[in-house]
């Protein structure tokens, strides 16, 4: 469970006056199936209130890139927390992704959203409902076929097309 994108969205929405806009790379704007089926609920609720610190999941590296090298620099990288996410962390994100759910239909500022068709962390149908339900006049949503999550830490060739994407829609907008 990656949450950069939740928070971003919740910190536009808490004060969209200052900010211009947002780009959102493969945001958790509602859960996996995965972590939306009734066991897995069930299992971190449990937990969350026995044991809020108990280890629930954990990132697959693989999911993240499908580049072997982004791979092994994440798996290295000695910034990158690469424990178990908590119980307690698991059920709070639930929490905040509802939330950031029901409040889609008021978001009117700018954003553009980029997923990749197959990332496995963050359900692509949550980016589609932010796309199509949210207010703003100035939306964009852009799929990449064959990447996953860390549309930035694809092969070098994948990356700097999606880093043209998000410098376009920027000087766009100076």
């Amino acid at each position: 469970m990656l949450v950069g994108g939740t928070i971003a969205v919740q910190a536009v929405q808490s004060r969209p006056k200052e900010f211009a806009g947002c780009v959102l790379i493969g945001p958790a704007i509602q859960p996996t199936s995965e972590q939306a089926s009734a066991i897995s609920q069930f299992i971190d609720k449990t937990a969350a209130s026995i044991l809020p610190l108990f280890g629930v999941s954990k990132v697959d590296p693989d999911s993240l890139s499908s580049d072997p090298k982004e791979v092994t620099d994440y798996i290295k990288d000695p910034l990158v927390y690469h424990g178990r996410l908590r119980a307690r962390h698991s059920v709070e994100f639930m929490v905040a992704m509802e939330t950031l759910e029901n409040k889609i239909p008021s978001i009117e500022w700018p954003f553009f959203i980029l997923h990749g068709e197959d990332d496995k962390r963050c359900s692509l149908d949550g980016s589609k409902l932010l796309f199509e339900k949210a207010k703003s006049l100035d939306k964009k949503l852009k799929i990449y076929p064959g990447h996953r999550h860390a549309l930035h830490r694809e092969s070098p060739d994948k990356a700097d097309a999606v880093i043209k994407d998000i410098v376009a829609w920027l000087v766009k907008r100076i």
